[in-house]
């Protein structure tokens, strides 16, 4: 059995180049088969892909996802109401002095200012 092959018994991709048929297939195989312990996406192709709240609650981000609207659509693609998970975590990788570490603080300022304009004040 060749390295791919064993690779492709134990996770699951799905990138931009896949159909939406393709992309489905990959999510019912990563649902449906119990060898299957990862499923590596890029966060451009998060649309349409839904069951995966079902079989995991782990969510790993290699590469931050610039606007906090479309990093909090990746989390709720494992937390939603019908999941069967108590608890999510997700993980961001961010290295010093590298880019993502200005993407990440970027995109938690652009996200304390929604919450800000979203949140009651109690100030008279």
């Amino acid at each position: 059995m060749s390295y791919e092959d064993k690779v492709r018994i134990y996770n699951s991709i799905v990138n931009s180049e896949l159909s939406e048929e393709e992309k489905q297939k990959a999510v019912s195989e990563f649902i449906n088969n119990p060898k299957i312990k990862f499923f590596i996406m890029n966060w451009k192709t998060i649309t349409g892909l839904d069951g995966l709240n079902t079989v995991c609650s782990t969510i790993v981000f290699c590469q931050i996802p610039y606007p906090w609207a479309v990093f909090s659509q990746c989390v709720g693609r494992i937390k939603r109401a019908n999941s069967t998970f108590d608890k999510y975590f997700a993980y961001t990788m961010v290295a010093d002095n590298e880019l993502d570490k200005a993407v990440y603080s970027t995109m938690m300022a652009r996200k304390n200012i929604t919450d800000s304009l979203f949140t009651e004040s109690n100030e008279d």
